[in-house]
């Protein structure tokens, strides 16, 4: 298993590869803009044309203060959800992979461009100490009223650069006490490392909102949620406009930070917000592992059972405490009897010399002579084992065909043998009893055994023939050519005529029975 990312390198993306960019830049900024054009005439007339001309203000305009729904594609850890956010980076996914470049976030600083104007910021509860975000005009951010004793620090962006229905438009924000502010916001250094656009392959994915070209942009938290909590934490998440704000950003000095001063809160635009709640701190795995030392180890799972008494055997009681459980079984014979039974999850140290390899379940039952009881659970791994391997339909076949070709090769081991111990001097079979170490011309057994089998039938025949016997019944059931002075009647085949048989890849045995008991012609 690895968490390795699948990055995508080239100018397509497979299925489930990614591909990151530092930033996805729009071709125009937000802003106003002027178009120009100049048309000139020739060749009219002796006197020159005056050039045609005209201008036109456009502008490009996205979101500022409030962001549509739909731009929001998802968010982490998911709204108004609880569990171990441990080391968590809040981040939220935009839909337009853009947007967090769209806009400048000091129009007045040339070094600034290309900065996000967008940062994703988390709170506790005692970090905003009751503050909210709450809706007001774009004309009460630039200008707000501020209260006896209290200074607000609003976003250093020009009235004149809005239009009025702008100045009236409405917008959420909070007057985020500067204390928070200057200790977790980031520094204007830090701000590029926090948003960034990803592309990924869409395809066979549910088409459920997404962009179809699987471009996004995403702007990360700067703060992780602390480790080693005792208790349950809320966490409020805000996507706030740093438009206006890029000299209020705090900067390092020394061991802290510093921010600005001459005043107790800062005003920020909300575009989005979400809460989550961390749950208490609990241990990961290997933590809980190298803990067990120092808490007195951890009780493994157990048969449950009583108090045992004093006079209890001390072996039933270790035996149930390393896990085994008693059994109620049948054996072979019928008879009842209880034996121990472990688990192959049960976290105790294990003998692999205890049992060999067994031909059978049963060889791997133990006895243990001090209780009088069985132990079967090597004997049901075994058979586990075995009908798992069974299970597999690649390993059954692959099996069934080791099988098959042994059972093969043993039967005919044991033809050969056997007609080796009645035909000791047939060459054939002595040759395939005595086989060389390079390689052989020999014929194949089961050739051999044919050629031997026809060579005896011509042989025994022939023998009592010889000796005056009438009406052979053995084959061949047909006279000698000899003794019926037919030379159309079919007897013994010749050898050339034999060896054109063997050639022919039929059965000799069959082709030889055609041609012995084949009628006359």
């Amino acid at each position: 298993m690895t968490n390795d990312i699948p990055l995508g390198t080239g100018a397509s993306l497979a299925p489930g590869q990614i591909k990151f960019y530092d930033a996805r830049l729009p071709p125009l900024s937000d802003g106003t803009y002027q178009l120009h054009w100049s048309q000139q005439v020739h060749g009219v007339g002796t006197e020159p044309i005056a050039p045609y001309t005209g201008a036109q203000d456009f502008r490009v305009q996205g979101p500022r203060f409030t962001l549509p729904p739909d731009q929001v594609q998802s968010v982490y850890p998911p709204a108004n959800a609880a569990g171990n956010f441990t080391d968590t980076m809040p981040h939220i996914v935009l839909s337009r992979a853009t947007l967090p470049w769209e806009r400048s976030i000091d129009a007045t600083a040339p070094a600034t461009a290309g900065t996000p104007w967008l940062a994703l910021l988390s709170f506790t509860a005692e970090e905003l100490a009751g503050v909210a975000p709450a809706a007001i005009t774009v004309t009460e951010l630039l200008t707000p009223t501020q209260a006896p004793g209290k200074t607000i620090l609003a976003p250093a962006i020009p009235a004149a650069s809005l239009t009025p229905g702008d100045l009236a438009g409405k917008l959420n924000a909070i007057d985020l006490p500067i204390a928070a502010w200057t200790g977790i916001a980031p520094t204007l250094a830090e701000v590029p490392y926090l948003a960034h656009a990803r592309e990924i392959n869409t395809d066979g994915k549910e088409i459920l909102g997404i962009n179809e070209n699987g471009v996004y942009a995403v702007v990360i938290g700067n703060r992780l949620v602390p480790s080693g909590r005792t208790r349950s934490e809320a966490y409020t998440v805000l996507l706030v406009s740093l438009e206006g704000h890029a000299a209020h950003l705090p900067s390092y000095a020394g061991a802290g930070t510093t921010g600005p001063t001459g005043c107790d809160a800062i005003r920020l635009p909300v575009l989005a917000s979400w809460g989550f709640t961390a749950a208490a701190h609990q241990a990961s795995f290997s933590e809980l592992m190298q803990a067990l030392p120092r808490r007195g180890g951890v009780g493994l799972l157990q048969y449950p059972h009583g108090a045992f008494g004093a006079d209890d055997a001390g072996i039933a009681r270790t035996t149930l405490d390393i896990g085994f459980a008693p059994l109620a079984n049948n054996t072979r014979a019928g008879e009842g009897t209880t034996s121990w039974y472990r688990g192959p999850l049960a976290p105790v140290p294990t003998d692999p010399a205890a049992v060999g390899p067994v031909a059978f379940g049963d060889a791997a039952i133990r006895y243990d002579p001090k209780t009088g009881l069985f132990d079967a659970s090597y004997a049901a791994a075994w058979q586990i084992g075995r009908l798992l391997a069974l299970a597999d339909a690649s390993f059954a076949r692959t099996m069934m065909a080791w099988r098959r070709d042994l059972q093969r090769s043993n039967c005919s081991e044991a033809k050969r043998m056997s007609l080796a111990g009645r035909l000791p001097d047939h060459p054939a079979l002595q040759a395939l009893a005595a086989p060389t170490a390079g390689p052989s011309s020999a014929p194949a057994p089961a050739v051999a055994v044919r050629q031997a089998v026809v060579q005896l039938v011509n042989q025994a025949a022939d023998a009592r023939a010889a000796a005056g016997e009438a009406n052979v019944p053995a084959c061949p059931k047909v006279a000698l050519r000899s003794q019926r002075g037919d030379g159309l009647l079919p007897g013994k085949l010749p050898d050339a005529e034999f060896a054109d048989l063997l050639a022919s890849g039929e059965d000799p045995l069959a082709g030889l029975a055609q041609r012995l008991l084949k009628e006359p012609q």
